[in-house]
C-alpha cells in the first residue's frame, strides 16, 4: 500500500494518509484505503484514521480526475463511496484525528 499506512498500537490501528504534503485523493489512493480496511477489519479492535502533519486532505485530486471519461468517473466515486461506506460502517470504534 503506498498511499497509505498502518500503524500497530496494540489492538488499535493508525490508519494514515500517505500521498505526499497534500493527500490528495486518488484512485491508488483509493484501492489502498479499500485493502488497508479490508485487512483493520479481522486484525484490530479500534481504527484512528489520520492525515499528513499539514492537511488531513485537500480533497480529490482534480488534475487525475479531469483526465477520466463517464466511465472512469463512475468507477472512481464508486470506489469512493465504498471506502467511505466501509471505514463507516467498521464493527469498532473508529476515530479521525484531523490537523
Amino acid at each position: 500500500m503506498e498511499k497509505v499506512k498502518i500503524e500497530e498500537h496494540e489492538d488499535v490501528a493508525l490508519l494514515r494518509l500517505d500521498n505526499n504534503v497534500s493527500n490528495a485523493i486518488s484512485t491508488t489512493m483509493i484501492e489502498n484505503l479499500s485493502d488497508a480496511v479490508n485487512l483493520i477489519k479481522g486484525k484490530f479492535r479500534g481504527l484512528v484514521l489520520a492525515g499528513g502533519e499539514k492537511f488531513f486532505s485537500i480533497g480529490f485530486n482534480l488534475p487525475e480526475l479531469l483526465k477520466l471519461d463517464r466511465s472512469g468517473m463512475t468507477d472512481f466515486f464508486y470506489g469512493f463511496n465504498k471506502v467511505v461506506l466501509d471505514i463507516f460502517t467498521l464493527p469498532m470504534p473508529t476515530a479521525c484525528a484531523i490537523t
